[in-house]
């Protein structure tokens, strides 16, 4: 399912349209790679964040992930964080500290 922005254009004086693929869709694939490669050791959240300035024209009810603007982050955050019974212990943190580093050496030696 593809998503269409409208931005407008000053040098052309006009509104353009193009589609891009729908970012609910695209960050429920990172959730599910992220969720597989900390093997269940934490729970992740999907979060998609608009500019501030972005005007959702339809926007469908998705129970698996918040859409939101930039403005919106910070009470979004906060209320997972206060929903969210305490999960990570000393060990747990540094197991996924130390599975996250790997990934972001693999990375870096890649670019």
């Amino acid at each position: 399912q593809k998503w269409m922005q409208t931005l407008y254009s000053p040098r052309q004086k006009r509104a353009i349209k193009t589609q891009f693929y729908n970012p609910v869709f695209q960050n429920r694939t990172h959730v599910r790679a992220i969720t597989r490669y900390l093997e269940n050791h934490a729970p992740i959240f999907s979060i998609i964040v608009f500019a501030d300035d972005c005007e959702f024209k339809k926007l469908n009810n998705h129970s698996d992930a918040w859409i939101i603007h930039t403005r919106q982050v910070k009470n979004v955050v906060q209320s997972i964080i206060n929903e969210t019974e305490p999960y990570f212990s000393e060990e747990n943190i540094s197991w996924i500290h130390s599975r996250l580093e790997r990934c972001q050496k693999i990375i870096v030696d890649h670019s």
